[in-house]
């Protein structure tokens, strides 16, 4: 029941008096169905006791909004039948990467020649460009007096990047010409910063000496493998130095080594062979004289 106040005029005044809609009761039944997990059917009845008008004891007063006589609920049971499919986006997982770190590509090397390359390398190719720095520490040498380096150095402080796409970056460090060192000069780098997300790897250190060394079994990490080939380059490890030569396979089919002893080699990993001539005018020389070439199944066109 809800009750309420009426207030009604009359010939003697107004009169107030209580009025009330008397009680029902009402529900509603829905029954669910999943189909293939993603599609739902609903039905079911509302307004179960068909309810439609509420007696109400207030008395008319023949007016606008008259609150007099049965008050209208509602239009009686009705059958619903409701159907909804829903979607789900399934996502997969982000697996997180290890941490990217930056190191120099060995612990010492040694400089024999005119100047040597300092690789610092990271886990992997980056996405963005990774600013570091190195400090220089030179021994029995001065920067710019007996060597300089590339990118420049200021206050022996060496800032270079390493571009997007990168995973590593080379420094050059070079004699100045017309020096005579002894061979005991040195320079200790020691990396001090890396960009982020780029972290600090272990060997952030090491050692380059003006003179051949002997390898005390420093690891060198030989990049023949590459994203793109499994064999995408020749690599020479010069273990006076502790450095790594890389070649592209596929470069280059004659060397020439002008030392001591004048050699001539052929790049095997590329198929190359030879075969001896008679003819001593290379421009005379055709493709029908490599008839007797051993054949090596190479394809032309297939590398």
């Amino acid at each position: 029941k809800q009750p309420s106040y009426q207030a009604t005029s009359t010939e003697s005044g107004v009169v107030t008096k209580l009025a009330e809609i008397s009680g029902f009761h009402t529900a509603d039944l829905t029954v669910n169905k999943v189909f293939f997990k993603n599609y739902t059917i609903s039905g079911g009845i509302k307004n179960l006791f068909d309810v439609t008008r509420i007696q109400n004891s207030a008395v008319s007063s023949g007016t606008a909004h008259s609150s007099g006589g049965a008050v209208p609920m509602s239009y009686g049971s009705k059958v619903l039948i409701i159907s909804s499919l829903v979607a789900f986006v399934a996502c997969k997982e982000e697996v997180a990467l290890p941490d990217n770190l930056a190191s120099f590509a060995t612990t010492q090397q040694g400089l024999d020649a005119e100047e040597a390359n300092i690789q610092i390398a990271l886990t992997r190719a980056t996405d963005v460009a990774i600013p570091i720095s190195i400090q220089l520490t030179p021994a029995l040498v001065a920067y710019d007096k007996e060597f300089t380096t590339e990118p420049a150095a200021v206050n022996n402080v060496i800032s270079a990047t390493i571009p997007i796409g990168a995973s590593g970056v080379t420094i050059k460090v070079k004699k100045k010409a017309n020096v005579f060192l002894n061979g005991d000069e040195n320079i200790s780098l020691k990396l001090t910063s890396v960009g982020t997300p780029v972290l600090l790897g272990l060997t952030t250190e090491m050692k380059l000496s003006f003179a051949a060394i002997t390898s005390v079994g420093s690891k060198l990490t030989l990049e023949g493998k590459t994203a793109e080939s499994p064999y995408a380059n020749n690599v020479y490890a010069d273990l006076s130095a502790n450095f790594a030569t890389l070649s592209g396979r596929k470069s280059w089919n004659l060397g020439f080594y002008h030392g001591g002893q004048f050699r001539v080699i052929l790049n095997h990993s590329y198929q190359s062979s030879a075969a001896a001539t008679t003819k001593t005018d290379i421009s005379a020389v055709t493709l029908a004289d490599t008839a007797s070439v051993p054949n090596l199944n190479f394809a032309p066109g297939g590398e």
